[in-house]
C-alpha cells in the first residue's frame, strides 16, 4: 500500500506542473499573433458607399455592403477587395453602437476576380431594432500571416414600419 501511495505522489508531482505549463503555454501560443485595432474609419458612411483603408504593412482593402441604405429585414451582401494582400481569412462582426444587438459575425469566402484582385464575399444580416434609426459598427477582421487587423466602420439603418 505504501508503494502505491508513493507512485501516486510521483505522478501528481510530475503531472501538475505539466498541466500548468500546458494551460499557460496554450494561452501564450494563441496570443503570439499580433493584433492591430484601427480607430473607426472617419468620413466614410458604409451605408452609403464603399470604404477603402490603407494597411500599415502595405496594401489596401476596399469594403462595402449592398444594398446601400440597408434594411434589417433583408440580407446584406458583404465584399472585401484587397490590393497587394492575400488574407488567410476575413470576417465581419456587426454590433450596435449604442445598444447590444446580439452576436452577428459572418465569415467571407474567397472569390475569383477577373481583375486579378483578391476578393472575399459573404452574406450577413442585422437584428431588427425598435428604434427607427439605428447606429452600427461593422468590424472587418482580416487575418494575415502573423497579424490580425480589425477595422471598424460606422453605418446606420432606418427601419420604417409598413402601416
Amino acid at each position: 500500500m505504501t508503494t502505491m501511495k508513493r507512485e501516486w505522489k510521483i505522478i501528481l508531482v510530475l503531472a501538475v506542473p505539466l498541466l500548468v505549463a500546458l494551460y499557460f503555454g496554450r494561452g501564450l501560443l494563441q496570443e503570439s499573433a499580433e493584433s492591430v485595432v484601427f480607430p473607426v474609419v472617419a468620413g466614410c458612411p458604409l451605408h452609403l458607399q464603399a470604404c477603402s483603408v490603407q494597411l500599415p504593412q502595405g496594401g489596401e482593402v476596399n469594403f462595402e455592403m449592398n444594398p446601400k441604405q440597408p434594411d434589417p429585414n433583408k440580407p446584406l451582401q458583404l465584399t472585401a477587395t484587397f490590393q497587394q494582400l492575400q488574407p488567410l481569412s476575413v470576417e465581419v462582426l456587426f454590433e450596435g453602437k449604442e445598444m447590444y444587438m446580439g452576436y452577428l459575425q459572418y465569415r467571407l469566402m474567397p472569390q475569383p476576380d477577373a481583375e486579378g484582385l483578391v476578393q472575399f464575399q459573404g452574406e450577413g444580416s442585422l437584428s431588427i431594432c425598435t428604434r427607427s434609426l439605428m447606429s452600427w459598427i461593422a468590424r472587418l477582421k482580416i487575418k494575415l500571416e502573423g497579424v490580425t487587423y480589425e477595422i471598424p466602420f460606422e453605418f446606420e439603418t432606418l427601419h420604417v414600419d409598413a402601416e
